[in-house]
């Protein structure tokens, strides 16, 4: 059990439908971090390149979330 998720969409799924598709299993909301409200939406376009800039703006929407 995590206390954070962060769920990837990719460039033809959005934030939205992913956040349906898992909602619709139901072992989903018995995990600490959908009880609490710690389930973040990120964007894999930055995670699915392995250059250093994308890098880096994947790490900073982590931040972003983690620290806001």
């Amino acid at each position: 059990d995590a206390d954070h998720i962060f769920a990837y969409s990719s460039n033809s799924e959005s934030a939205d439908d992913v956040r349906a598709r898992l909602e619709a299993v139901p072992t989903w909301k018995t995990l600490t971090a959908v009880q609490n409200d710690r389930v973040h939406y990120v964007p894999a376009v930055g995670w699915l390149n392995w250059d250093v800039a994308s890098m880096e703006l994947g790490l900073a929407d982590i931040e972003r979330y983690l620290f806001s």
